[in-house]
């Protein structure tokens, strides 16, 4: 993520695409999204969805941790749409303008998949 000062009201944070797809024998298939912030100002949204090969995984069958890029980390917060995806949602905010490399880790906590943790630009 690239955060810039405040007082750029057009100046956001760009996480590039995290992605990672895990071997044929894994069940999970996670990416990561673009998202926007500013430096002081909360961001709330979702960093990475992802999706399941087992049979009807529920989100609280799904523990996410987002590496902010500074130093700390948290929880993320899985949603599902209809169409089988699910999303890993936080909130953060950066003190400071600069580059951030966001990391998102997911695990399946049934099985026990996990994709380790996703790096901006990897597929």
């Amino acid at each position: 993520m690239i955060v810039r000062r405040r007082a750029l009201v057009a100046a956001t944070i760009l996480a590039l695409v995290i992605g990672l797809t895990l071997p044929a024998s894994a069940a999970l298939t996670a990416y990561g999204v673009v998202t926007k912030a500013t430096a002081g100002a909360p961001f709330n949204g979702y960093v990475a969805y992802f999706t399941s090969d087992r049979m009807n995984t529920q989100p609280d069958e799904i523990s996410a941790t987002i590496f902010w890029g500074d130093g700390t980390f948290s929880p993320g917060m899985i949603t599902a749409d209809e169409n089988g995806r699910f999303f890993v949602h936080g909130t953060h905010v950066y003190p400071n303008w600069g580059t951030y490399n966001v990391q998102v880790q997911i695990v399946d906590t049934v099985l026990g998949y996990s994709t380790s943790r996703l790096r901006p630009g990897l597929r």
